[in-house]
Formats: C-alpha cells, sequence, structure tokens
C-alpha cells in the first residue's frame, strides 16, 4: 500500500506541475491572463482538496461508521 501511495502522490504532483507549467509558458496568452489563471487553477486545487477531505469526514462518520460492541 505505501508503494501505490507514493505512486499516486507522485503522478498527482506532476499533473499539478505540468498545469502550472503549461499555463505559464503559453505563447499565445497575455501576461494578464496567465496571471488569472494560476490563481484561478491554485484556488480550484484548494477546493478540491478541501471537498475532499469534507466528503471524507461526511464518509468516515456516516456510510463507513463502525461501531464497536
Amino acid at each position: 500500500m505505501f508503494l501505490l501511495m507514493i505512486i499516486v502522490g507522485l503522478m498527482g504532483g506532476s499533473s499539478y506541475v505540468l498545469c502550472f507549467y503549461k499555463i505559464l509558458n503559453n505563447k499565445n496568452t497575455p501576461v494578464k491572463m496567465k496571471e488569472l489563471s494560476v490563481n484561478i487553477a491554485t484556488m480550484m486545487n484548494d477546493t478540491g482538496i478541501l471537498l475532499s477531505s469534507i466528503c471524507v469526514l461526511i464518509y468516515d462518520n456516516s456510510i463507513m461508521y463502525y461501531k464497536d460492541n
């Protein structure tokens, strides 16, 4: 499981870095739009992390709840 988590983390980090690389190195996009695009991408990344954390808390306390006898 540890090895799979490392692989998933590397893949996620690579896609994160590649998105920012593509945004910043696009020659057809003006500088102000690049700045706005990076800000929006960062906000969406943080929103995704927040929503996944909230979903895990909800699932852990409702559907996945295990009560010891």
